[in-house]
């Protein structure tokens, strides 16, 4: 069982990261990116971003949506933020 607890704790500060780099990259604070999902705080969001709380398949597809990714990007892990979704294009190889 712990196993599988670490694993989805894994998961979900995986998305938290990405979720975080994203608002980032847009240029959103918590509080704001908080209000667009609908909430009046910034307490759920930041307990997502830093992994504490799993996020719903709505916060997900809502967060998807406004930061302009699919929600696969966010949610799997394999899968890494698009180049345009990262910043600069200047990448050292």
């Amino acid at each position: 069982m712990s196993s599988r607890r670490e694993k989805i704790r894994g998961e979900v500060t995986r998305f938290g990261e990405k979720l975080r780099i994203m608002r980032q990259r847009h240029g959103y604070t918590l509080q704001a990116l908080s209000q667009m999902l609908g909430y009046a705080t910034r307490g759920y969001v930041s307990d997502i971003e830093r992994g504490e709380k799993i996020p719903t398949v709505d916060f997900a597809v809502k967060a998807a949506r406004i930061l302009g990714v699919s929600v696969d990007i966010l949610l799997v892990d394999e899968l890494e933020l698009p180049q345009a979704v990262q910043g600069s294009g200047d990448r050292e190889d």
